[in-house]
């Protein structure tokens, strides 16, 4: 994980203040997506440098940091070296019997919803277009 993390410090080293080419924003927030398994919590960090790239469809169009992506690529890289990630525990098998509340959730392209049955509660809400971190995540985040 310290290469990721010296891999984001890199990208955001403002000491350089030349653009980077699309292609090479792509190729930071893919990695970054890999330990977004275990830190799922960091997720919305990624909003705005998936915003700043949006649209773009020649690789080699050069883009500058901007302060918002600064902050939340070092505010990523600062929770994840504070975080010892994801402890898994040993399995015991229940059924939902013993569950104090259970709850579903699911995504789609064009929002999200949570349902509790034995509350007869449900919630839904469309996704904004400007919302770019993936609806599962938020799923699974909540």
């Amino acid at each position: 994980m310290g290469h990721n993390i010296m891999a984001i410090r890199g990208f955001t080293d403002t000491s350089q203040t030349q653009p980077c080419p699309v292609i090479k924003w792509q190729h930071i927030l893919g990695w970054i997506n890999w330990p977004l398994n275990t830190y799922l919590l960091v997720c919305p960090s990624l909003q705005y440098a998936y915003a700043k790239i949006s649209g773009k469809q020649i690789s080699r169009t050069q883009l500058y940091l901007n302060r918002s992506v600064i902050h939340d690529f070092h505010w990523l890289a600062d929770t994840i070296e504070a975080s010892d990630g994801i402890h898994m525990l040993n399995t015991i098998e229940w059924d939902s019997s013993h569950a104090d509340l259970i709850v579903y959730s699911d995504t789609s392209l064009n929002g999200l919803g949570f349902c509790v049955p034995n509350r007869l509660l449900g919630f839904c809400a469309s996704t904004l277009n400007k919302c770019l971190i993936p609806q599962s995540s938020i799923s699974k985040l909540s």
